[in-house]
């Protein structure tokens, strides 16, 4: 019995050499997640759930693997609860704001197949761009906001193929924070820079190949980390204001096609 267990594991991962890859593909997916920002220095929160779609173009050879070049694309969307204080330090709580975001990202990078196991590894660089909106105007005591990132996806993808066209594949990815920038717009537009921060991200994405398509579900995280930014001076308000280091928590779930 020790015997065989260890054969029919090696079975299950590496049988499906069989399954077709394609070089290039095409995914659209549904995605759908609980969202929370915070500024922890003022008792600051945001929170509630979004949902979106994500595309993904690749391009790659899979025959010998060697370099690879995908676009990636998201949208999210939601309404989200304020939890925090106005400027008189009074406690202040208001639902329904419309808040959402968008990334584009291209990644290059390099794929080491290692077919004797059923697996090939794929990491990679790139750059990014995350816009994100807070439409807290909508609230009597409240104002717009935008925040704009540009960063550097540093990552792995570890995929494992099984029999019967199965396949579960790993994500994990560092973000290097280049810039940021925060616009605030209460009667006076505040431009803040931010310079220090970083993001992370991690994915299991289990996929099924059907032939001409492939079917996936993959539970995902995506975190930010970004520090204190720079001072802007306000005319209206008389005082220098500046963007609080912040948190930002993403855990969801993403079910779509690959063509």
């Amino acid at each position: 019995m020790k015997r065989i267990l260890p054969a029919v594991l090696l079975l299950f991962i590496s049988g499906a050499a069989f399954a077709q890859d394609k070089p290039v593909n095409f995914s659209l997916a549904f995605e759908t997640s609980s969202y929370t920002y915070q500024e922890p220095a003022v008792g600051v929160k945001l929170n509630g759930p979004k949902y979106g779609v994500s595309a993904e173009y690749l391009a790659w050879n899979p025959d010998t693997g060697g370099l690879f070049a995908a676009a990636q694309g998201v949208v999210m969307t939601g309404n989200v609860t304020y939890n925090g204080f106005l400027m008189n330090n009074a406690p202040y709580s208001y639902s329904g704001i419309s808040d959402y975001y968008f990334e584009g990202r291209f990644l290059l990078g390099f794929v080491a197949k290692a077919d004797n196991i059923g697996s090939d590894f794929w990491p990679y660089l790139g750059i990014g761009y995350r816009y994100l909106f807070d439409g807290m105007g909508a609230s009597p005591n409240g104002y717009d906001r935008t925040s704009r990132y540009i960063y550097v996806p540093a990552g792995l993808n570890a995929r494992f193929r099984m029999i019967n066209g199965w396949a579960l594949t790993l994500n994990g990815e560092y973000d290097i924070f280049l810039n940021g920038r925060q616009t605030s717009d209460f009667g006076e537009v505040i431009t803040n820079n931010q310079n220090d921060g970083f993001g992370a991200r991690a994915s299991v994405r289990l996929s099924k190949n059907l032939g001409s398509v492939s079917l996936f579900a993959e539970p995902f995280y995506r975190y930010w980390h970004i520090k204190d930014s720079d001072v802007s001076y306000s005319y209206l308000l008389g005082a220098y204001l500046y963007e609080p280091e912040n948190h930002t928590n993403e855990y969801g779930l993403k079910i779509g096609v690959m063509f």
